[in-house]
């Protein structure tokens, strides 16, 4: 994973140490990416090991409940 922005599955400040151990499953796991600090730069799209990082205008449909989620993990306000 790239950067100190994605964060989790547990640890809210060990900036995603968890998933960049080798035979981190992501299975039923989700890591977090602060909507203050993204820059929406793309960087850590192709890192993702299950395809999951949008920009946040272009997340599936499907998807679009995880949007709250993230903001809410961080304890930020989420007016979508």
């Amino acid at each position: 994973m790239s950067g100190g922005l994605i964060h989790g599955p547990e640890d809210k400040e060990g900036a995603g140490a968890e998933a960049k151990e080798p035979g981190f499953d992501p299975t039923d796991k989700m890591l977090y990416i602060d909507p203050e600090e993204c820059i929406d730069c793309g960087a850590c799209e192709p890192e993702c090991p299950v395809e999951a990082i949008f920009e946040e205008d272009a997340v599936p449909e499907e998807w679009k409940h995880f949007i709250k989620i993230n903001y809410d993990w961080f304890g930020r306000d989420y007016d979508g």
